[in-house]
């Protein structure tokens, strides 16, 4: 087993979070919080690299066809990990639903087996972040809140680039989306993900090509 780090950038996914938690719960009834956030932005990675949701059994690789998340909750009487099924069919206010009502049952002591059984991908939160870390922006030296990200695989199943497509995805996309929700390239950061090393720059070359045209 390995483990690879990247750090995000917290900023925007504050902003978003903080900027949409009260209209959010007027809405739903819930808050809106980080950790669905997470559950979404992994989500739409593991389909995009579906070997980090693979395991290996004896001579076969198992491609899984869901996405089961595992979420870690602390309780008085230790850490469980329920698991939140089928999280790709979910949107955000169903997981912040399933999250609330599995770690009230956490804390109660009513949780079941059955409901931290299995689970594709462990999500761990730490709670922390680093605040007021200098960061290049724009060519200027700001405070930004910093936070590790992390992801531990089986180094004979998944190489070492798929895994760093993995955490710059989940970074990127937190760096791109705007105070109002909206990610200004995700779609380019999703195709790129998709491609082979060779095809990267051809694809950036035509796609800034067309872009030109356009404006032209």
């Amino acid at each position: 087993m390995l483990t690879t780090f990247n750090e995000v950038d917290m900023t925007n996914m504050i902003n978003l979070c903080f900027g949409y938690k009260d209209a959010f719960a007027e809405k739903h009834g819930v808050k809106l919080e980080f950790m669905s956030r997470f559950v979404k932005e992994v989500v739409s990675t593991l389909q995009h690299q579906p070997i980090v949701n693979a395991i290996i059994d004896r001579d076969d690789i198992i491609y899984r066809n869901y996405i089961d998340i595992i979420i870690a909750i602390s309780t008085l009487k230790g850490l469980v990990v329920p698991v939140v099924g089928d999280a790709e069919k979910m949107k955000f206010v169903e997981i912040e639903n399933m999250i609330n009502s599995l770690a009230k049952k956490a804390t109660d002591g009513t949780i079941s087996i059955d409901e931290m059984v299995g689970g594709s991908l462990t999500i761990s939160n730490s709670g922390v972040y680093r605040l007021s870390e200098p960061m290049v922006v724009g060519g200027n030296v700001v405070p930004r809140p910093l936070m590790y990200i992390a992801l531990t695989y089986d180094h004979r199943l998944i190489d070492g680039r798929k895994v760093v497509f993995f955490l710059c995805h989940i970074k990127d996309v937190n760096a791109l989306a705007d105070s109002h929700g909206n990610v200004a390239m995700r779609g380019l950061i999703d195709k790129l993900v998709q491609l082979k090393e060779g095809e990267i720059a051809t694809y950036l070359k035509l796609t800034l090509w067309s872009s030109t045209q356009k404006k032209g």
